[in-house]
Order: structure tokens, then C-alpha cells, then sequence
């Protein structure tokens, strides 16, 4: 295979230049003087010499001598070049062929690398679109895009955020609330014309302490129009009475092009609508009327252990029975029930959900995230 001849290194035309235009300096120095010395009139001897002495010969011109001087400096700058661009490679005076600077990757604007991921979906091969690749640690010190950035004119960028449908207002002090561990962050983005593509990223972290929780997700991809959700049912739960922020942008995790949006910040709630708040371990004691109790246990699988003490309080004829279960029994126990009341509709088992709750100091009303007409 035959290789490619390299251009010559930008040093090496350099001094072939210089040597060029030193030779050409010095040729038309050259022809400048000869045509003063030719325009100049003969010397005239003042009397003619002795008839006895030979006249002498007349002196040589010195244009003779400058044309010497002339080709001489055209063969120097000549042998200069040659010697320039047939240096050894072994020295390091002046390299032989000059190693091409490589050029850093520009990054595309935006909207032409979001529209290069939409077009890149479905095939193995992914883009980064020029940008370094992403990464989770140091992505979550990044600054929110400032969209008076040329980069991002035109692009589909973060348009609207929301909190468990709650309409998130950013950079406010006062967070909003919400009454639910389970969350789902919602987003829409700036339309883009031709755009039939978004791979929208999440990131959430506690705020003031990020170290203690932080979280970074690929939403589901959307279409135009589309709201991109991310629903924390599917991660993990939050925690009660602390603070949190989130953010989200337009492009997936492994292209860092810094489009996020702003922060958006919100406080669960103390008592919160799904989930009771208890330690798994740690034992609690509920006391309700043996019907009660009898309620509870119908709802139930009837072929799980922790269900004795339920089924030996609802066996008794009358009057309250106390029942003691862990917090993680007690979850399950409540859960089911909330279950059978959202799927059957059945008012008496959303009567116990918030029976067992409040006595347990959860939610007033719970609905251990399923559907439940507000009471």
C-alpha cells in the first residue's frame, strides 16, 4: 500500500521562502547596480601615455563581481532549503515531516446534536455530538444553561418542570411541599420543528447535603409534545421532612452539553400520603374494636405469617384487641388493604386505611400511592 506523501512541515516552507526571497533580494540588487555602472560615462585619460610605456589595460568592471556574489547567494539559499527539507528525522533541530497538531473537536450547537441523537436512535452507534463525555459526578456541579448562549439558540430546551403535578417555581427560598415520598418529576421542553426525538436526562439530590443522595436517570425518550416523567416509585423512596432539588435536560447522560435546566426545589412532607413513615424493624402497637380487626384480616392473603396476631384479635367475640407488628408487617398489612379499597371500590377498606394510619401517626387519609377519590 502505497503511503500518502505528507505536505512539508509549515517550518520548512518557511525557510524555503526566506531563502527564495533572499536570493531574489539580492539578484535584482544585482541588475540595479549594472544598470547604473552602464549608464555611467568612460573614464577619459587626461593625456595619452608615453610612446615608450604600453597602455594599460583597463580595469574590470564590478558588476562581474556582484553577479558572482548574486549566484553565490542564490546557490547558498538553495542548499539551505535542501538541507532543510532533507534533515535527518534523528534531528530534533528541525523535524523532517512535522507531526500534525491534532485539532480539537468542536461541539455541534444543540439543536443539531439533539437532532443527530433522534436520527442516531435505534442503532449501535451513539454521538456525543463533540461535547466530553458525561460525567454523573462532576455533571451535577454544572450550571444551568444560560440560554442567552448562542450554542443553544433554537434548541428544545427545558421549558416547564413540575413536582408531583405541582408547578415548580425555581430559584425560589420557599420550596413547595408536597405530601408524598414517591414523587414524579415532570418536564416539557421547547418544541423544535422536525424534532421527533427528546432523550431527556433527570438528576435529583438532597438539598445542602448533595453527598447523601444523589440520583441521575434517563427518562423514557418522548415525541413532540410529549411531557418527559421520571417516577421515583421506580427508584427509591424520599424522606420525610427533608428538602430536595431537581433538574432536568434535554440530552442523554453521556453528552455533556450542559442544558440543564434550573433547579427546581421541594419539601416532603412530615406525614405524606404513600407511606407511613415507620421503621421496618422497630415494633408497633395498634388497639381497634374486634370488628375492625376482622375488617383487616378479610382484605388480606390469608396465607401469610405475620397475619396471626390480626387473626387472633379478630377471633374474639367482642370488645378491642391490641395487635404489635413491625413497621415494614405494618406497611404490607395497610398496603393490601389500599389495594382492595382503589381496586374494588370499597369504601369500609379505605375506612381502615385511615383508621390503622392515624393510629400508627401517619396521614390522615392515605393512598399508599394508588388511586383514592379525595375524602
Amino acid at each position: 500500500m502505497t503511503t500518502p506523501r505528507q505536505p512539508p512541515p509549515r517550518r520548512v516552507w518557511r525557510v524555503a521562502l526566506l531563502a527564495v526571497t533572499g536570493a531574489a533580494i539580492a539578484g535584482a540588487a544585482a541588475v540595479y547596480v549594472d544598470r547604473r555602472l552602464r549608464a555611467a560615462p568612460p573614464d577619459q585619460p587626461s593625456s595619452p601615455p608615453p610612446p615608450d610605456k604600453p597602455a594599460e589595460q583597463p580595469a574590470r568592471r564590478p558588476e562581474r563581481r556582484l553577479w558572482i556574489v548574486a549566484g553565490t547567494a542564490v546557490l547558498v539559499a538553495a542548499a539551505i532549503t535542501v538541507t532543510v527539507v532533507t534533515r535527518s528525522p534523528g534531528d530534533t533541530s528541525v523535524p523532517v515531516v512535522a507531526t500534525p497538531t491534532p485539532t480539537a473537536t468542536t461541539a455541534m450547537r444543540l439543536v443539531d446534536c439533539q437532532f443527530a441523537i433522534a436520527a442516531a436512535t435505534g442503532q449501535n452507534v451513539r454521538t456525543t455530538c463533540g461535547y466530553p463525555a458525561g460525567n454523573p459526578e462532576a455533571s451535577f456541579r454544572e450550571q444551568s444553561a444560560d440560554r442567552s448562549d448562542p450554542r443553544f439558540f433554537g434548541a428544545a430546551l427545558p421549558d416547564a418542570l413540575a413536582t408531583d403535578s405541582a408547578a415548580c417555581v425555581v430559584d425560589t427560598p420557599a420550596p413547595k411541599e408536597v405530601d408524598i415520598v414517591y414523587p414524579t418529576l415532570s418536564a416539557s421542553f421547547v418544541q423544535v420543528p422536525g424534532l421527533r426525538r427528546i432523550e431527556p436526562t433527570f438528576q435529583l439530590t438532597e438539598a445542602n447535603t448533595p453527598v447523601s443522595l444523589t440520583i441521575e436517570r434517563a427518562g423514557s425518550p418522548i415525541g413532540p409534545g410529549q411531557q418527559a416523567e421520571l417516577s421515583l416509585r421506580l427508584i427509591q423512596p424520599l424522606e420525610q421532612g427533608k428538602t430536595y432539588m431537581w433538574r432536568v435536560k434535554g440530552t442523554p447522560q453521556d453528552v455533556a452539553a450542559g442544558d440543564w435546566s434550573p433547579w427546581c426545589l421541594f419539601t416532603v412532607a412530615e406525614e405524606t400520603r404513600d407511606d407511613l413513615g415507620l421503621a421496618d424493624e422497630e415494633d408497633y402497637q395498634v388497639t381497634i374494636p374486634v370488628a375492625g380487626w376482622r375488617t383487616v384480616l378479610r382484605a388480606q392473603r390469608p396465607d401469610e405469617a405475620h397475619l396471626d396476631p390480626i387473626a387472633d384479635a379478630a377471633g374474639k367475640k367482642s370488645g378491642s384487641a391490641a395487635v404489635s407488628l413491625t413497621g415494614a408487617e405494618w406497611t404490607s398489612v395497610i398496603t393490601r388493604l389500599a389495594s382492595q379499597a382503589s381496586l374494588n371500590d370499597e369504601p369500609e377498606y379505605w375506612e381502615m386505611v385511615d383508621t390503622l394510619s392515624s393510629a400508627l401517626g401517619g396521614h390522615p387519609h392515605p393512598t399508599m400511592g394508588l388511586p383514592r377519590d379525595t375524602p
